[in-house]
């Protein structure tokens, strides 16, 4: 997991009407975590990916932090923060700069736009994922954490 998940767990425990907490505050809190310039978010705020030659885990992060956007989106919504929803919910469509749709996969992408090679995605080997820089495990995983719009 490399997102930033105690977003998911705040949207929903709101959304499904829990009020044991300062939703405000929360989600002051979730919209800092959200733009902070670390860990490629600083990349998502000025190109709108993580180059993959810049950025460890990029697809992986990016996929997550999509998700976590979502979740963040949502709350906004609720919360009648209009700005916030609309800034979040075009980040939580990040996601598809990722997707190539000559292979139908996932895939890093470099600082100049192209795909990154080699590529294979049933790439397992663990010193072969951190000559990479990519999350342990394969496309076939990320292809499962892709939204569906």
């Amino acid at each position: 997991m490399v997102g930033y998940h105690a977003i998911p767990v705040i949207a929903d425990a709101y959304l499904k009407g829990y009020t044991g907490f300062d939703a405000e505050r929360a989600f002051e809190a979730m919209k800092t975590s959200a733009l902070r310039d670390e860990r490629g978010l600083d990349f998502v705020k000025s190109q709108g990916f993580i180059p993959a030659d810049s950025q460890v885990e990029s697809v992986a992060r990016a996929l997550e932090y999509a998700i976590d956007d979502w979740c963040i989106a949502a709350m906004a919504t609720a919360l009648g923060k209009v700005e916030d929803a609309e800034l979040f919910t075009k980040r939580s469509k990040y996601y598809k700069f990722y997707f190539d749709d000559n292979i139908k996969f996932m895939r890093g992408k470099m600082a100049d736009g192209t795909w990154r090679t080699p590529f294979s995605p049933i790439f397992r080997s663990i010193a072969k994922m951190i000559f990479a820089k990519e999350t342990v495990g394969n496309t076939h995983g990320l292809h499962h954490r892709m939204l569906k719009d």
